[in-house]
């Protein structure tokens, strides 16, 4: 039976999560403009002294930190396509699997010398 080297849920669930990431950052630009644009609203209020804008601004101020803060966070935190392609070969970068690698590359260049002798 042939078996995968690599799973190919493996580029699916890469794929989604590099998608994750950009959704974390474009929610995350979102939330500072607005914050912005509330943070404007509120000065404006300040200055014209109308308490029923400004205390609709703030209201809408702690939420609009708390969903950017938690964006910029993911788009931090969740890792690139190059981020979990290494994550993935250094699970299997083991000593056991270097020598492998090694004693497969001897054999094969061995092959070769020895195939090149046999044409001279």
């Amino acid at each position: 039976m042939n078996e995968y080297i690599v799973s190919p849920m493996i580029f699916y669930l890469m794929d989604c999560v590099c998608d994750l990431e950009e959704a974390a950052i474009i929610l995350a630009v979102i939330g500072i403009v607005f914050i912005a644009v509330l943070m404007a609203i509120t000065i404006a209020a300040l200055m014209n002294e109308d308490e029923d804008i400004m205390a609709m601004a703030t209201k809408f101020l702690k939420p609009m930190l708390w969903v950017t803060g938690i964006a910029v966070l993911m788009a931090m935190l969740i890792p690139g396509e190059e981020t979990i392609v290494a994550m993935w070969i250094a699970k299997y970068a083991t000593f056991e699997n270097a020598d492998l690698a090694i004693n497969s590359i001897k054999e094969a260049v061995d092959y070769l010398i020895s195939s090149m002798k046999e044409l001279e």
